[in-house]
């Protein structure tokens, strides 16, 4: 069984940001699938990759998992690789793992072109999910 198999991807969402209360309850703040940029190259300095994953316990081994998220320009270069960030340990006393994370990416991330980009969830070099997002320019809709 491949690893895409083993876990299921339940969403993979963009946003602005994410609040995560005591109860660990998250809240996803502004999901968006377009990004409006005044001038390139620009640094979003609001942008979180959410996800929400369901694994099966039996099928993690050691029940570890990294996850990396990639995204790509119009071109399909990568322009950002977060590796490793997203690290979640499942119980050996749970049969099914749900977890979601938030990572942020504020200011971090470069954008030098418009047009669609791609974010992908990434384990063990597998691509599980994937969302592409829009970049376009406010000048020109004006």
């Amino acid at each position: 069984m491949s690893e895409s198999k083993k876990i299921r991807v339940n969403y993979l969402l963009i946003c602005e940001s994410t609040i995560t209360d005591e109860n660990k309850k998250l809240s996803i703040i502004n999901i968006f699938n377009a990004l409006e940029v005044d001038d390139l190259p620009t640094s979003p300095s609001k942008f979180n990759a959410v996800f929400e994953i369901e694994v099966d316990r039996k099928d993690i081994g050691d029940g570890k998992l990294a996850l990396d998220l990639v995204i790509t320009d119009n071109e399909g270069r990568a322009i950002m690789k977060v590796t490793g960030k997203a690290r979640l340990v499942v119980s050996s006393d749970l049969e099914v793992g749900v977890f979601n994370s938030s990572l942020p990416i504020d200011g971090n991330l470069i954008i030098k072109s418009k047009g669609e980009h791609r974010l992908a969830l990434i384990m063990n070099g597998v691509e599980l999910a994937s969302r592409s997002f829009l970049v376009e320019s406010s000048k020109e809709k004006k």
